[in-house]
């Protein structure tokens, strides 16, 4: 059987919602309007009773993270909770998006460029963004278009398992049987380290 975090599916898919977190950046609807702190706070009282007042400063540190993540690139400027969302740049945007995505908490986080506009964007340099802004307590699991051949073991302070889906296809259409390669790829993602990014 499937298991997520110790999970096992379907029976425990409850539990599995509340601890995995998809950020869908191709179907991101955010009013231009709206500014960077509002929206942080609206998703962050998403993810807490309606009794329980969310302190501004969380928003403030998930805005430090998106900012941290940002001073990797040189043509990037640094945004604050007061910058409206049709003020950032496309990067400042996509990280604004994972920031509100792992306001939840949640400790795994499955971030998916699609196949359009943040497709140039999938690279170790954005993977590396995206796990400044995820935090080194969550999972971040993310679609490059390619990783060199000679790419680190860690990336931003944690570990680095790429997985060549080509070479596993490959792989599993030459095995003998089906069940066979997915009990080994079910072993070899089940050793992989928490906070690591996949």
């Amino acid at each position: 059987h499937l298991q997520v975090l110790g999970h096992g599916l379907p029976s425990e898919a409850a539990e599995v919602a509340g601890a995995v977190t998809l950020v869908d950046l191709e179907s991101r609807r955010l009013d231009a309007s709206t500014t960077v702190g509002d929206a942080l706070l609206e998703r962050l009282r998403l993810a807490q009773p309606w009794f329980r007042r969310v302190p501004a400063r969380t928003a403030l540190g998930l805005v430090g993270r998106i900012n941290l993540a940002l001073d990797a690139f040189d043509d990037e400027e640094q945004i604050d909770i007061h910058r409206t969302i049709g003020e950032l740049s496309p990067l400042a945007a996509t990280l604004l998006n994972v920031a509100m995505g792992v306001a939840d908490g949640a400790r795994v986080t499955v971030v998916d460029a699609g196949d359009g506009e943040f497709t140039s964007t999938s690279t170790l340099g954005f993977a590396a963004a995206v796990a400044a802004v995820a935090g080194l307590d969550t999972t971040v699991v993310i679609g490059l278009d390619r990783v060199s051949a000679g790419a680190a073991d860690t990336l931003g302070g944690r570990p680095l398992v790429v997985v060549d889906l080509d070479a596993s296809a490959a792989s599993a259409a030459s095995a003998p049987s089906a069940s066979a390669s997915a009990s080994a790829s079910a072993a070899s993602a089940s050793v992989a380290s928490e906070g690591a990014l996949r």
